[in-house]
């Protein structure tokens, strides 16, 4: 486990009892990842007792080896020549099915590749303008995620293979057991589900990730309400499943971070925003009829 900047410390914990195993107080300012490699080899290149694992962030890789029992946790930092040519912010990491490389997904957008055995960074993969925000290996390759909303996947020769877009900026990845499919959340609290072959995918969960502000239930279907929340959404939702039936956003002209914060559900979407506006949208749909401007000069906290 990783602290903040307020702690800046490395923990190792053992599952097995609870305690700590492994300690380091001084970790390099604006670390955000951390992953284990497998075992440390020797020459002979056969796993020893004693484990790999790397950290990423601000500063860009370290390597570590942890000995469980005494508590030894030593730091090797990655570099790639003496001129360090490539600086990057590490966003996630994620180990080769061999533990031999290690890959690292960056704000610049592209990801990084480095040799365990070697300790040195080898290549930069250009992936995306935006930044990945994570990343994953599979046995044919890498799957990263970018700021762009593109899941992409990329084979062994870090040549692109596939790519889907997504309706918000990618969070986070999780590979299947089998390793046909990938569990993907974007920063618009949708969860898909996405076969890594076709690049189908389908949304098995959705969510507001602000604060709900309002809930209105339809005048006319009793198992269907509607949220509007601070995250600038109205969401009309099915109460026997809790699926997601059409979503309704703010219009154009609004301005930025406007959000509703009343609603009523009749056979449309009445709702009230904090720029003074009053919006229908429909509610099959969540597309936009019609608004009154000005209906107060500045928030409409209540509507009926």
């Amino acid at each position: 486990s990783v602290g903040g900047p307020e702690d800046n410390k490395l923990f190792c914990w053992d599952l097995s009892n609870g305690c700590i195993v492994g300690l380091h107080n001084k970790l390099p300012q604006g670390t955000a990842a951390v992953s284990f490699g497998g075992f440390v080899k020797d020459i002979k290149k056969r796993p020893t007792d004693k484990y790999v694992l790397c950290s990423g962030g601000k500063e860009g890789l370290r390597r570590w080896n942890l000995n469980p029992y005494n508590g030894d946790l030593i730091p090797m930092k990655l570099d790639t020549d003496p001129r360090a040519s490539i600086s990057r912010y590490v966003t996630d990491l994620a180990f080769s099915t061999d533990n031999e490389v290690v890959y690292a997904s960056t704000t610049s957008g592209d990801y990084m590749m480095a040799s365990i055995r070697y300790q040195r960074i080898t290549h930069a993969i250009p992936a995306t303008k935006i930044g990945l925000g994570c990343i994953i290996t599979y046995p044919d390759g890498v799957i990263v995620g970018g700021g762009d909303s593109f899941v992409k996947v990329f084979d062994s020769q870090s040549q692109l293979v596939g790519q889907v877009e997504l309706d918000g900026a990618v969070q986070s990845l999780a590979l299947s057991p089998d390793t046909i499919e990938v569990i993907v959340s974007t920063a618009n609290g949708t969860i898909y589900r996405l076969n890594i072959q076709g690049m189908n995918h389908i949304t098995i969960a959705e969510a507001h990730t602000n604060k709900v502000l309002a809930v209105a239930f339809s005048s006319f279907i009793r198992d269907r309400f509607a949220t509007a929340s601070a995250d600038g959404t109205i969401r009309v939702w099915d109460a026997m499943d809790y699926i997601i039936h059409c979503t309704a956003k703010a219009m154009p002209s609004q301005p930025r971070g406007c959000h509703p914060t009343c609603l009523g559900f009749s056979d449309a979407l009445i709702s009230g925003w904090t720029d003074g506006r009053i919006v229908a949208h429909d509610a099959d749909s969540g597309d936009y009829l019609w608004n009154i401007d000005l209906a107060h000069p500045e928030c409409v906290t209540a509507l009926c």
